[in-house]
């Protein structure tokens, strides 16, 4: 009974929290957000923890982005004191994902997870890529689209290609 008030209460908070979530009206440009990113935030997904894809997808993105360092959220990694009652991260561990500056948020999760969500929507950064349809679109303001039926490999395999060709977009253009 608990567990399901608990996920009633963390549902309506989201979605007040991504609704008032402060909305920039501003005109991205994609290309020259990647080729400027410093700091990259890669959300590993919560089912499928397949290592060696996220080991060449992060080496990927390492060669594709030379400048750039690469850290990792898995939501295995959140302690209870980093969280708060409702299992979402806490005031201290957002103020210090926040403190981190990441210019691009990459989200792997194929279902939206709420936690990884949140952390995405609260995280600050200024690029948040995702490649799954769902609720909670309106955090991301880029969707790499795939086939549904893709699997996981392929879908980032995508991802990848698609980062690597705008980044390179903007270095053409300088």
């Amino acid at each position: 009974m608990i567990r399901l008030i608990k996920n009633y209460l963390l549902d309506k908070l989201l979605v007040n929290r991504f609704f008032l979530a402060k909305q920039k009206n501003e005109i991205t440009e994609y290309s020259r957000q990647l080729s400027e990113a410093e700091k990259i935030l890669i959300i590993l997904p919560v089912i499928h923890q397949n290592v060696q894809l996220i080991n060449n997808f992060k080496s990927n993105l390492a060669n594709a982005f030379p400048k750039s360092s690469i850290s990792t959220f898995g939501i295995t990694s959140l302690r209870k004191s980093d969280m708060n009652w409702l299992g979402v991260p806490g005031k201290e561990y957002l103020n210090r994902i926040r403190e981190e500056d990441f210019d691009l948020l990459i989200d792997l999760n194929e279902d939206q997870d709420r936690v990884c969500t949140y952390l995405s929507a609260l995280s600050n950064a200024p690029l948040r890529i995702h490649f799954s349809e769902g609720k909670f679109d309106k955090i991301y303001n880029l969707q790499i689209r795939t086939d549904i039926n893709a699997s996981l490999n392929t879908k980032i395999q995508t991802l990848t290609n698609y980062l690597i060709k705008f980044s390179k977009i903007e270095k053409i253009m300088l």
